[in-house]
C-alpha cells in the first residue's frame, strides 16, 4: 500500500490493461462523481459493483457533510490514472479526478476494475 501512495503522488501512470481506455475511465468516473455532487446516492449505488457497494445510508451519511463542506461544483480540472496489483482484488485501475468546488479543489479517486466495474471511491484534498 506505501508503494501504491507514493505512486500517486509521484503521478506513475503505468499501462491500462488490455481493452480499457482513459476516455471511458473518465467518463464512468465522472458518472459516480456527478451522481455525488446530485446527492443521488441510489446512482452511487448502481453505478458501484454489487460485492463492493455500500448500503445506501452509508454513501448519505459519509458523502453529505462532503458536499455541504465542499459548495457547488464547478468544474473537472484535470485527470490521471494508476494501474495496481491488489491482493485481495487482482489488477484495479484508479483514475484520478482533480475537481474544483466553490469552496476548493478536491481529487476524487475511482477504482476499477478491467471489467470496468467501480470497486473503489475515495476524496482527498487536492492541496
Amino acid at each position: 500500500m506505501r508503494l501504491r501512495a507514493l505512486a500517486l503522488r509521484s503521478g506513475c501512470r503505468g499501462r491500462l490493461p488490455e481493452g480499457m481506455t482513459k476516455e471511458r475511465l473518465e467518463n464512468d468516473a465522472k458518472a459516480i462523481v456527478d451522481a455525488v455532487n446530485a446527492r443521488d446516492y441510489e446512482a452511487v449505488v448502481a453505478l458501484f459493483s454489487q460485492e463492493h457497494a455500500l448500503p445506501l445510508e452509508e454513501w448519505q451519511t459519509a458523502l453529505d457533510p462532503l458536499n455541504d463542506q465542499l459548495g457547488a461544483f464547478a468544474e473537472y480540472k484535470s485527470a490521471s490514472y494508476l494501474t495496481t496489483e491488489e491482493e485481495d482484488m487482482g489488477e484495479t485501475v484508479t483514475l484520478m479526478l482533480e475537481s474544483k468546488y466553490q469552496n476548493g479543489d478536491i481529487i476524487w479517486m475511482v477504482s476499477f476494475t478491467p471489467d470496468y466495474e467501480i470497486v473503489g471511491l475515495f476524496a482527498r484534498n487536492a492541496q
